[in-house]
């Protein structure tokens, strides 16, 4: 009779606040609900807090932040809720309400980062404790650096004490499980063979194979760019009983079972699966950016990540013409290259690439090592199968080849801190 339910962001909690109650009225059971965002601080005490970690406005990175969810809420209040007995059922209800220390049941709402992210998109999601966006990317910086990192660590201590789990991606149809099945499921799950749910994506390179080729894809979409097997902070794992399919979130599993996943690399990426992998559509599409990824000690220091992105390419499949572009040519003068990009920058205009990075044949099976700090971009009509180590979002892209994003806007090119990593003695005979 005195319950939390508590949970992530991007919950519809009005949406579901109004079925529940509709349920509670047929049975003439009196609610008395308090939603947890009457004990937020101000949304300027909550900017100012966030600001150290947003890094510059122009920017898409920022900082891993170092604030824990309590310091969002004027926390004594929270609390030191009081049950009142008036009310059959009292419910504190909305992120953070595992704060309330008087009631006895802890429920946990969540929903898969995918879902939430298309909620972003459709613009229905604003930040954790804002009521406005000023744009996707900033909303998005601020969830990657700061409110995934304080519900994340929020969520890891809640869910050992869990009555019930449940999963809200549909709004008015939430599928359950009691939080001991639930440890039961991920145990044996961490101990055996399973495949995260993948997830597809258009983009502005993408093409058209895994259209043609994956028929229950939505075919009216323009493109597939990545099909992401499982990239950790973004992926789930359905779980099936009677029918019926419940998805975790990928971290759920991790927070749960991580050592038994990740065995003696538990020591060094904790909570974390530091392996991706997701499929790169440029089948009669377009260039990936001219790009590089950042020094172990560069995004360290820069943006509070633990490790760094190396990657390969595997050629899942390509037309004759297919290209893959890596490394740089020999003598290569790094200030002509700045210049050149720059100016490309600033005045749209094309570059040729030969002249300053390798192009190599593309073949079905052939393998493309590619080490932080090294120059590399995939050309049009491959199909490659990426495998990275990867903490996610750091790809400096330098060169775009002048393509256009759906708002027909070139995308962020960054130059600065690409010349910052890239490692120009990965030229000549070497590259290869």
């Amino acid at each position: 009779k005195t319950i939390n339910i508590d949970g992530y962001i991007g919950i519809d909690w009005d949406g579901i606040k109004r079925e529940l109650s509709k349920e509670f009225e047929k049975r003439s059971i009196k609610v008395r609900w308090i939603d947890t965002a009457q004990f937020l601080k101000s949304e300027e005490e909550i900017d100012a807090m966030a600001a150290p970690f947003m890094g510059y406005t122009s920017s898409v990175w920022g900082k891993v932040s170092d604030l824990n969810l309590r310091d969002f809420f004027k926390i004594d209040e929270l609390e030191s809720v009081i049950v009142d007995h008036a009310y059959d059922v009292n419910i504190v209800w909305g992120i953070g309400a595992g704060y309330a220390k008087n009631m006895t049941s802890n429920l946990y709402i969540d929903i898969p980062k995918n879902e939430l992210l298309f909620r972003v998109r459709g613009g229905a999601i604003f930040n954790l404790g804002a009521t406005y966006s000023i744009n996707q990317m900033t909303i998005y910086k601020r969830l990657y650096f700061v409110d995934w990192i304080v519900l994340n660590k929020r969520k890891k201590e809640l869910l050992p004490k869990i009555d019930l789990f449940i999963d809200a991606q549909w709004t008015y149809t939430l599928n359950w499980i009691l939080g001991e099945d639930l440890f039961s499921a991920v145990e044996k799950l961490s101990k055996s063979i399973f495949r995260p749910r993948p997830w597809f994506d258009p983009g502005v390179w993408g093409g058209q194979l895994m259209k043609q080729h994956f028929q229950e894809l939505a075919q009216d979409e323009v493109n597939y760019a990545w099909s992401f097997e499982i990239i950790a902070p973004e992926n789930g794992i359905v779980l099936e009983s009677s029918g019926l399919l419940l998805e975790i979130t990928f971290d759920t599993l991790m927070f749960l079972q991580g050592k038994n996943i990740l065995g003696k690399g538990h020591d060094r990426f904790e909570d974390y699966f530091p392996i991706r992998f997701d499929f790169l559509d440029t089948f009669d599409g377009g260039n990936l950016s001219v790009q590089c990824h950042p020094s172990l000690d560069y995004i360290q220091n820069m943006f509070g990540e633990k490790f760094t992105q190396d990657e390969t390419y595997y050629i899942m499949d390509c037309k004759d013409n297919a290209k893959v572009y890596l490394g740089f040519q020999d003598s290569v003068d790094p200030e002509e290259f700045r210049r050149t990009l720059e100016h490309s920058a600033e005045n749209q205009e094309e570059i040729e690439v030969t002249k300053f990075i390798q192009e190599f044949d593309s073949e079905k099976h052939k393998l493309f090592l590619i080490p932080n700090q090294t120059v590399h971009s995939s050309g049009k009509n491959n199909f490659v199968l990426e495998i990275s180590a990867t903490p996610y979002i750091f790809t400096f892209k330098m060169y775009d080849w002048l393509q256009r994003d759906k708002e027909g806007k070139p995308r962020p090119i960054n130059i600065e801190h690409g010349f910052n990593n890239l490692d120009f003695s990965r030229q000549g005979e070497r590259v290869e």
